[in-house]
This record gives C-alpha cells, structure tokens and sequence, in this order.
C-alpha cells in the first residue's frame, strides 16, 4: 500500500512538472537551458526573467517588477502559494548578504543531533587526515546498516548543497551503504560531531563580476586500499563563486599518478562545459578560454599532446575528451602549486 502511495506521488509530481514546462514553453514563451532542463528563462522587453523548478517547488528571479508580473500571470493557470523573497529551497537556507548569498542547513543539522545523539566532543576535523575505510571481515547487521544509511544520506544531502569541506570524508562513508560495520560507523558519527560542532558553517556566494569559469582539480592515486581506485576532486568558481565541487572514485583503475590526475582533469572539464553551456544558454558571455588547473605536469601534456604511446594508449577514450576542449579553446590547463590547489 506504500509503496503505491509513494508510486501515486511520483506521477502526481511528474505530470505536474510535465504541465508546468509545457505552459511555460508554449504560451509564456520561455525558454529551456541547454545545460538543465528544468531551468527556463526569457527575455521580457530585455529584462531577465528565471525559473528553476524542483518538482513542486520553483525559484523565481529576475527584476522585481517583471517577477511579480510573472506570478500574476502564472496564477492565472495554476493555484501558487507565494513565499515572498528566497529565504529557503530545496530544504538550503539563503540569507542575504552584501554581493551575493549565505547558504546553509541548519534544520537538517539540528535534526542529526536529534535522531542519532551526536556526542558533545569537539573535534577539529571530520576525519583523521588521510583516513581510508576498509571493508569488514565480519557481516555487518541489519541495524547497523540501516543506520548508517539514514546518516550518510543526510550527510549526502548537506554536502550537495551547503558543506563541501564534508564532500571527502563523506565519500569515503558512502562506499559502505550496504555492508556498514561498527567501524564505519563510528566514522560516520565522527563526521556528523564535526558538523553539529560548525553548524553555523554554509557557503558563501559572492560574485565579482568577471564571468570566468575557474576549475581546480586533483587525484589520490589508488587511494581506495579495497580496490586501488584512484580518488577525484574537482572544484570549480564561476566570477569567484564556488558553484561545484566533488570528490569522487575514479571508475577505472589508473596505472600511474599522472593517469589519475588526467581521469580527474577530464571530469573537471566535462563539469565545466555543462557550467558553460547553462551560462552561455541564456546569453551570459562567458570568457574564454576557461582555466582549469592541474598540479600535475604529467596531466598537461597528456592534455595537450594528440600523440599516443605504449603507456597512455590504454587510457579509455572517454579520457580524451578534455583533448578537443583545449583544440577547440574552450578550456586551458595550467600548472598550479599542491597548495595553491583548492581543490
């Protein structure tokens, strides 16, 4: 029965959404994103109006006076509720602030130290530097997995939109999610002190008006000790705004530090083409070429050399792709210190 219920509301919100983007589209003249279908935006007497959808929920910007049009003529269609300036989406608080905005989830935090009983121990980091969780020897218990899959779910759901300074210890976590042991799980109740302990931390959105794209990524080599999987990271600013950030197990297995550094640039730049094709959809130039940058001069070549020898000629395909972004101008590697990288 509850499963039906749940099936029920999935369609419910889809036909929704199907309705909503058609109406949209079709008699308000908007516009979908190349880069995020359920962006859309127009041009109304050259005034920008945008709308983000997420599911029922949708976020409206764009000048004062062309919004509020927007509504009134939305309402005429739909029955909407309208919650006044963006205060909160998608369960992110958004405080305005001087240039830009102040993004956190402090009811999602609160409601950790709720339903897990974090202990009250400070602690400095959310995992022991360098830390690598292994697979248990002994079956893990049912409960123990249920846990820790509602934990690390959460934990999953701040890092998307507000802690990016959680996004490595809780990848670590997420390899676990079907066969978490006491271990793992006292890791992940260590992530989640830290993060009670700095609930006041979010992510700051500040622009400065020049529309660069600017990416930094990086690799552990066969950082994984379970399967010697090398480990992503990436973040990426658009006009000194941090807009995304991951840290990732590469799919394949990389045969030197050079190779995982060049999976991980690869990924970078595939992000910061969709971050371009979102911006440029809607008509913002941006500067090209875009700088990503790589710590790795191994990586640079690779990206910069079409030629293939005995030790890169087994690198999958897929790889290359960053190759034809630099032919083409669109991105540009360059070398940076390990500690200058931000990534």
């Amino acid at each position: 029965a509850l499963d039906k219920a749940l099936y029920g509301l999935v369609q419910a919100a889809r036909m929704w959404m199907k309705t909503l983007v058609e109406h949209l589209t079709v008699k308000m003249n908007f516009q979908r994103s190349r880069g995020d279908p359920c962006f859309l935006w127009k041009y109304d007497e050259d005034k920008f109006v945008g709308v983000l959808i997420y599911v029922d929920d949708c976020a409206i910007f764009g000048e004062k006076s062309k919004v509020e049009s927007f509504q009134a003529e939305l309402s005429e269609r739909f029955n909407i509720k309208k919650l006044g300036t963006l205060n909160e989406y998608v369960g992110a608080k958004f405080e305005r602030i001087k240039d830009g905005y102040f993004i956190s989830q402090p009811r999602l935090i609160a409601s950790l130290n709720e339903d897990f009983d974090v202990p009250d121990k400070f602690i400095a980091t959310p995992s022991p530097p360098g830390e690598v969780l292994l697979k248990g020897a002994k079956p893990s218990r049912d409960s123990t997995c249920t846990i820790f899959r509602s934990g690390v779910g959460k934990l999953l759901y701040l890092v998307k939109h507000s802690r990016p300074d959680l996004a490595s210890s809780v990848r670590e976590l997420s390899k676990f999610m079907s066969e978490a042991n006491e271990e793992h799980l006292k890791a992940m109740y260590r992530v989640m002190q830290f993060t009670v302990q700095t609930a006041k931390f979010g992510l700051t959105m500040k622009i400065n008006n020049e529309n660069k794209v600017i990416g930094y990524t990086d690799a552990n080599w066969a950082a994984d000790k379970d399967t010697r999987k090398s480990v992503s990271g990436h973040a990426i600013y658009y006009s000194g705004a941090l807009v995304s950030w991951k840290s990732k197990t590469q799919q394949c297995t990389t045969l030197s530090s050079t190779e995982s550094e060049y999976v991980a640039l690869s990924s970078c730049a595939n992000e910061m083409e969709h971050i371009y094709n979102i911006l440029t959809s809607f008509g913002i130039e941006v500067e090209l070429p875009m700088t990503v940058y790589v710590d790795n001069t191994g990586a640079i070549s690779l990206s910069n050399n079409w030629s293939t020898g005995n030790r890169t000629k087994h690198i999958d395909l897929c790889y290359h792709f960053v190759r034809e972004l630099v032919e083409q101008v669109i991105i540009e590697v360059k070398f940076v210190r390990s500690e200058d990288n931000t990534s």
